[in-house]
């Protein structure tokens, strides 16, 4: 007899606090990656040290058929903040994706690189919110401690351009993959 993953606690969870900007409500649910950024199929979700060991096979994992989901932050954040700054991932994505294809169907072209112009800190802003998103909903169930490396990151993502200027450093690289 098979058990469930203990991934299933990730969405059943209702009320907490939200990771990013700390109120205690309703939490709603994250899509990581976020819906847009790429295609995702369905996925079978299990925590990694489920994976692992004897009982490894006899755990179940999550179904979903549009990536992980996080229920961990509240709707505000969720969709006003994250929502706000998800389109420049989606743009970014489909920019490269058409650039990147027409590079390989053009084997003449003289250049081997491509780029794109992206909104750095919507971009960041909402890489980072997806990030903090993404982890145990056992965080929702205190209320937030303060943290020298994540407060600097939710103040950013909340608004303030320059929280992480003296915290954090952000390199953004992408790799690509295109199947035809």
């Amino acid at each position: 007899m098979s058990k469930i993953s203990e991934r299933v606690r990730h969405v059943k969870i209702r009320d907490g606090y939200c990771l990013i900007c700390g109120e205690f409500g309703t939490l709603s649910i994250d899509h990581v990656p976020p819906q847009g950024s790429i295609t995702v199929t369905k996925v079978e979700q299990r925590h990694i040290m489920e994976m692992m060991g004897a009982e490894a096979r006899s755990i179940r994992g999550v179904s979903s058929t549009n990536g992980s989901k996080f229920r961990t932050i509240c709707s505000n954040c969720n969709s006003n903040i994250l929502g706000g700054n998800d389109g420049e991932i989606a743009d970014v994505n489909r920019k490269l994706t058409n650039k990147i294809r027409n590079y390989f169907q053009n084997p003449t072209s003289p250049y081997n690189t491509v780029s794109v112009d992206i909104a750095p800190i919507k971009y960041a802003r909402a890489m980072i919110g997806h990030i903090l998103s993404a982890t145990s909903v056992t965080e929702c169930k205190v209320p937030p401690q303060e943290s020298s490396y994540f407060d600097p990151l939710k103040r950013f993502v909340l608004g303030d351009d320059h929280a992480i200027s003296e915290t954090h450093d952000i390199h953004i690289g992408f790799i690509h993959t295109i199947v035809t």
